[in-house]
């Protein structure tokens, strides 16, 4: 073997493309150890997956808060109207009393009458919903 001029430049440049290439080696067989640990990958995964759910429920969480808070709002509003517009209709069904009591009394004792009737003929057929679903078991 001949000695070449700069061939302990030669060696340097040698070595540390070796120290390279092990380090390059080094990450390879750290990154292929971390792909082979499948128990800690779960981990990992199921750690994201809490994460996710967890952001979910919290952003549903405050939608259906702001939600209730805003059916509360309008519930509030048409209670107060309608309570306004009760207020005005026994307002005028009381100056119509004044006025002319005689009819007016047939027809409430009619429209009473009617009424009692509906509430009689629901809570019958709901007993009798009732009564039947009781006796009717699934098949098993």
């Amino acid at each position: 073997m001949t000695k070449h001029k700069g061939t302990s430049s030669d060696t340097q440049a040698i070595r540390a493309d070796v120290e390279r290439t092990r380090e390059d080696l080094g990450d390879s067989v750290a990154a292929l150890a971390e792909k082979a640990d499948v128990k800690a990958r779960a981990a990992e995964k199921a750690a994201e997956v809490k994460d996710r759910t967890t952001a979910k429920a919290a952003e549903v969480k405050d939608r259906t808060t702001a939600k209730a808070a805003e059916v509360s709002e309008r519930t509030k509003e048409t209670a107060a109207e309608a309570a306004e517009r009760a207020k005005e209709k026994a307002r005028r069904a009381a100056e119509t009393a004044q006025r002319r009591p005689a009819p007016l009394a047939g027809v409430l004792a009619v429209a009473a009458t009617v009424v009692g009737a509906g509430v009689l003929i629901r809570r019958r057929r709901a007993a009798k919903a009732r009564a039947a679903h009781k006796r009717w078991r699934w098949p098993r």
